[in-house]
């Protein structure tokens, strides 16, 4: 009897659970996620190599998790329980103080960090125009007081003055972690986003323009525009419940054209991407592998830059328009290295810089490339 009056309860679960797991596989595969800003994992292709080294297995998992059925409504009802019982992380998102959300950070693969140096050394010493180098901190570092305190994270501080040191035989060194950490009251990331924000693009651009020999603007000597609602990457992880938007503003600076991996455009910003939830790829049309902008000309200004750099430079190239008539910028992420680094080293640039991030330097092994064409 007991049995019996069980049975209907086993049936509707075994019926929701196949009509869930039918749906879940006649559901087309997602390729891109907007609200995290990435591709999707494709299904794996099951050859005898990546079945027996596990590659298989590890891309069926990952397509698992990015192709699951409602996948984003998960997200939030797993942020609301996590809520509800106090827990100050989700999803590898760091809830800190006054709103700000800190993606989780607390080791990398020297060995990574270590090739990644060597290429940008080699680089550097290679190029005619002097070279200038900028390692951008993440957020937690000049916000060190908006974290929860006991959360391990990596000495940024202290890795970044180890780097400079090593890569200032054949480079200038820009400090901007002390530029920011100095201005940690002001809004110089965004909270729901790893970037910085306008004024912290800034603050770095200041510091640059000692380098490299220009003048830099007044921060409101410049027309500027506000985009409001944008929710950026480190929401899209957590979808923390009760967030904030962040604003999102510009400089409305004019060019000649800007050439995105041979596409023209005439604006530094596509206008149509601050109306989606990304706003930040807006920036420069977005992450390119080679951008060329030709600003509007002046005997002011310097002749040219070149620019090698991740996403964190992306709002601070607007502004080298105001100092440089043509500015070169290659992302080694999306550049296609065999078309070589070496094209440049004798190109008669004012400056190079090389600006990125300290998680992507550490974390990812495009950057690489820029030695191989002189080893």
């Amino acid at each position: 009897m007991k049995l019996i009056k069980k049975m209907p309860l086993f049936v509707l679960i075994f019926v929701f659970v196949l009509a869930f797991s039918i749906a879940d596989i006649l559901t087309p595969d997602v390729a891109y996620s907007e609200s995290e800003n990435r591709y999707l994992q494709k299904f794996p292709a099951a050859t005898q190599q990546s079945v027996v080294n596990g590659e298989f297995s590890l891309g069926y998992e990952t397509y698992i998790s990015d192709q699951f059925l409602f996948r984003e409504g998960w997200i939030t009802m797993k942020s609301a329980s996590e809520a509800a019982l106090l827990k100050t992380e989700n999803n590898d998102i760091v809830y800190g103080r006054n709103g700000y959300l800190f993606p989780k950070f607390s080791k990398f693969d020297n060995r990574i960090l270590q090739g990644n140096l060597a290429a940008i050394d080699k680089f550097a010493a290679a190029m005619k125009a002097p070279v200038a180098v900028m390692i951008l901190p993440s957020k937690y570092h000049p916000l060190i007081d908006e974290v929860p305190v006991g959360f391990p994270f990596v000495n940024q501080s202290f890795y970044i003055t180890e780097i400079n040191g090593y890569l200032s035989t054949n480079a200038d060194i820009v400090n901007a972690k002390d530029i920011l950490a100095v201005n940690s009251q002001r809004y110089i990331y965004y909270r729901t986003d790893h970037h910085w924000t306008n004024y912290g693009a800034w603050l770095a651009y200041c510091q640059l323009a000692t380098v490299a020999g220009f003048t830099p603007f007044e921060y409101e000597s410049r027309q500027m525009l506000t985009v409001d609602g944008f929710y950026g990457t480190s929401f899209s992880k957590c979808h923390k419940i009760g967030t904030k938007a962040d604003s999102i503003s510009y400089y409305d600076f004019k060019i000649k054209s800007l050439t995105a991996d041979d596409v023209e455009y005439d604006s530094l910003y596509s206008l149509e991407q601050f109306e989606k939830r990304d706003k930040y790829a807006a920036f420069i049309q977005g992450n390119n592998g080679l951008t060329i902008i030709e600003s509007e000309y002046s005997d002011e200004k310097l002749g040219s830059i070149l620019v090698i750099k991740d996403s964190f430079a992306n709002s601070l190239i607007p502004l080298l328009t105001e100092n440089y008539n043509v500015i070169y910028a290659i992302d080694p992420r999306f550049y296609n290295f065999q078309n070589g680094y070496s094209q440049f080293a004798d190109m008669d640039f004012s400056q190079v810089l090389i600006a990125y991030g300290f998680e992507t330097l550490v974390a990812q092994s495009s950057i690489n490339y820029l030695g191989l064409d002189f080893d």
